[in-house]
C-alpha cells in the first residue's frame, strides 16, 4: 500500500537521482554512502528519512534543506514551483544558463514583459526573506534576479557557453 508520506520520499529520491544523474537506485545508494537495501527500505515505507541522510543529500546535491524537508512534509510532492526552485538551488557557479522570467510590475506599478536571456550564474545574493541570483551580462556587469520571477532555467550545452 502506498502512503503519502512513501510517495514524498519516492518523489525525494527521484528528484535526487536526477539532480546526480544517476541511473538506478545503486547509484544513488553509492552517492549518498548508504546500502542499497536502505534506498529499498525508503522507497517501500519500511524506513524514513533520518537528519544524517537528509544532510548527506544537502550535500551532494547543494539543495537547501527547507526545500528538502518541504517534500517530505505532508503534501510535500513538488510540484512544479518546488521543482524549480530545486533546479535553481542546484545552479553551478560559472555555468551558462537560459532563464526566462515573469511577467512582472515595476516598482512604478508600468507592466513589464518577461523576457528569455542567456546569462553567466554568478552566486546567491539573499536579502531579508528574499534569494536573488547574481548573474553576470555580456558586458561584464553583474545584476540580481529575485528567485520568484524566475519561470524557467535551463543549462546550455558546454559547446555553447561562453
Amino acid at each position: 500500500m502506498t502512503t503519502e508520506r512513501s510517495t514524498n520520499v519516492e518523489a525525494l529520491l527521484n528528484t535526487v537521482m536526477t539532480n546526480l544523474r544517476l541511473p538506478n537506485d545503486a547509484a544513488l545508494a553509492r552517492a549518498l554512502d548508504v546500502g542499497p537495501s536502505m534506498i529499498s527500505k525508503l522507497r517501500h515505507g519500511r524506513s524514513n528519512v533520518t537528519a544524517d541522510l537528509l544532510l548527506r543529500i544537502h550535500e551532494e546535491t547543494n539543495l537547501p534543506i527547507r526545500t528538502l524537508k518541504s517534500m517530505l512534509a505532508d503534501g510535500g510532492i513538488p510540484d512544479a514551483g518546488k521543482a524549480l526552485n530545486m533546479e535553481i538551488g542546484s545552479l553551478q557557479v560559472g555555468a551558462t544558463y537560459r532563464i526566462a522570467t515573469k511577467d512582472w510590475l515595476s516598482p512604478l506599478n508600468e507592466p513589464i514583459p518577461g523576457s528569455t536571456k542567456e546569462r553567466q550564474f554568478v552566486g546567491y545574493v539573499n536579502e531579508g526573506s528574499t534569494r536573488f541570483l547574481k548573474l553576470a551580462r555580456g558586458d561584464g556587469s553583474d545584476h540580481l534576479l529575485d528567485v520568484d520571477q524566475i519561470a524557467s532555467v535551463s543549462a546550455l550545452p558546454e559547446q555553447t557557453q561562453t
